[in-house]
């Protein structure tokens, strides 16, 4: 599992960290036993869920490249665009797509990492205005009702100025968000971006958001990316 990135402090052999996924908050904690060079505790939520955990260090250590974690290189598959609306109104028409390459976009509005990428999508769309490129993003709420969906969509529409479409996934699930795309059962993290051809075929998965704040990985997130609506658009 991942958690995005925690804050806190090692004190001899103690371990106290915490992280805010825009949900819920993560409390992790732990000791070292040098005996097996082992570190051991409890990773606890917010409403009083706590699971174990064990982890030997490792100073090579690297985060999964975010475009590997789902490998589509071998495989030609074309998600199912009407099922990622949960109201009847905002179906997508995939002929509405045709010819042109498709980035969707499955995040929320309560997400701190999902408002980065938003940023950098209305960023680029703006500066790229080509009607080879378009984007969806399809919203998927934690305090759902069709209501209260909608209504967080205008908002954040309004307050960050993005210039495509949104629409309303559903109450907030990672299995809900994968079921238009049966390459995965589960997506990993919101938010995730899949790339979409000119042909309809998924081609690319690009799971979490690295922002601004990571520096050299998000400088490398935004040259994969570009290379990418680059290879596609020529296609």
């Amino acid at each position: 599992m991942h958690y995005r990135f925690f804050e806190g402090k090692v004190e001899g052999n103690t371990l106290e960290m915490s992280v805010f996924d825009g949900v819920h908050a993560f409390l992790l904690i732990g000791t070292f036993d040098e005996r097996d060079n082992t570190w051991s505790g409890d990773l606890i939520l917010d409403d009083g869920y706590s699971r174990p955990f064990t982890a030997i260090p490792d100073d090579k250590a690297e985060l999964q490249d975010p475009f590997e974690v789902i490998d589509l290189s071998n495989r030609k598959i074309k998600p199912d665009l009407d099922k990622l609306a949960v109201l009847g109104e905002q179906i997508v028409d995939p002929e509405q797509y045709e010819g042109k390459v498709l980035i969707i976009q499955l995040m929320g509005t309560w997400c701190s990492n999902s408002q980065d990428q938003t940023r950098y999508l209305t960023q680029w769309i703006e500066e790229h205005p080509d009607n080879q490129v378009e984007i969806l993003a399809v919203n998927y709420e934690a305090n759902y009702s069709e209501e209260y969906g909608l209504n967080r969509i205008e908002t954040y529409k309004q307050r960050l100025n993005i210039p495509y479409n949104m629409i309303l996934g559903g109450p907030l699930s990672k299995t809900r968000a994968a079921d238009p795309f049966t390459f995965m059962d589960e997506i990993m993290a919101f938010p995730t971006l899949v790339f979409v051809d000119k042909q309809g075929y998924a081609r690319y998965v690009h799971s979490y958001f690295t922002g601004p704040a990571t520096g050299e990985y998000f400088e490398e997130f935004d040259h994969r990316f570009n290379d990418i609506v680059n290879e596609l658009s020529a296609e």
